[in-house]
């Protein structure tokens, strides 16, 4: 098959993850740092890429000659996979991979089990069609079941060299969980006092929470870009649990859904928002939010904020 000429799909700004660049068109981000050399980058061969469709690792200075049917040297490719979901925390067990693969007239040489921070990692040596491969299945951990296959691609009748196996075998090995904040800001939340800036495929908004010391009110706001509306579903105020990164400090929780029309097209996120509270003498209203925000406000004896 002739490919067109390669894409380069990500390009990183200040405020987005290394996971982004190279899996740009994931809707929710993958939250690890990825044991890859830092001169990777995403290559792709669609104007416009489905989710299924492979995305090669390549050197920078590879890109712009890269072709899939004349490959000089093994890139990792990887791609949302197509007919494998998550039914279970830990993926596959080894049991379930040999049996599936021996269906598929694949030989097991070897299986590995591993985790990156939380997502299970399923890698697979094995014999196909007569050459051998290395394959990895990484569940999202997402309601769906998606799954990312990963997958060392090598030129044709070409054994792996010492090279390769290491850069497939780091990956594996070396790629990690962010940390807590980080993972939380990955997933399009940048939590920080008082105030959360959302970023989702929809576009951008800014929650803020301040809880007046006289008499305890609590005032929320949320501004969106041009662009986006949002719907309110309700409202919550609670305690941060999770892991051990501010555990327990209070926090909004503010439930609804981004509309962004642009471009004659929508998108839509539903979100649960999380900002934490800050305590202050008076509400402070920026002179700068647009004039129609939403604002919601906290009784400290109500069971519920009010929509205002």
């Amino acid at each position: 098959m002739r490919f067109l000429g390669p894409l380069v799909l990500g390009l990183l700004s200040a405020n987005e993850f290394r996971s982004q660049e190279l899996l740009p068109d994931l809707i929710t981000p993958i939250g690890v740092e990825f044991a890859l050399p830092s001169d990777y980058m995403a290559v792709g061969y669609h104007v416009e890429p489905s989710l299924c469709d492979w995305v090669y690792w390549v050197p920078k200075d590879k890109v712009e000659a890269f072709q899939t049917d004349s490959l000089q040297q093994a890139v990792i490719r990887v791609r949302l996979s197509a007919n494998t979901i998550q039914t279970s925390p830990g993926l596959y067990t080894e049991e379930e991979i040999r049996r599936e693969m021996a269906s598929a007239g694949v030989k097991v040489l070897a299986v590995e089990k591993l985790k990156w921070g939380s997502y299970p990692v399923v890698a697979l040596e094995g014999e196909f069609s007569k050459h051998r491969g290395h394959v990895a299945w990484v569940g999202l951990n997402q309601p769906g079941g998606h799954v990312l296959n990963f997958h060392l691609f090598l030129p044709p009748q070409t054994p792996p060299t010492a090279n390769d196996l290491k850069l497939w075998n780091d990956l594996l090995h070396n790629t990690k969980g962010l940390s807590e904040q980080l993972f939380i800001q990955s997933q399009g939340q940048d939590m920080q006092e008082g105030y959360t800036v959302i970023t989702l495929f929809a576009g951008t908004a800014k929650a803020t929470a301040e809880r007046r010391l006289s008499d305890q009110k609590v005032l929320v706001t949320l501004t969106t870009s041009p662009h986006v509306e949002f719907t309110f579903d309700g409202i919550e105020m609670t305690r941060k649990g999770g892991g051990a990164w501010r555990f327990g400090d209070p926090i909004v929780k503010l439930a609804g859904t981004f509309t962004s029309t642009q471009d004659n097209s929508s998108m839509t996120d539903s979100f649960i928002s999380n900002i934490f509270i800050k305590d202050v003498e008076a509400f402070y209203i920026d002179p700068q939010t647009p004039p129609t925000p939403h604002f919601f406000l906290w009784q400290p004896t109500s069971e519920q904020g009010t929509h205002l």
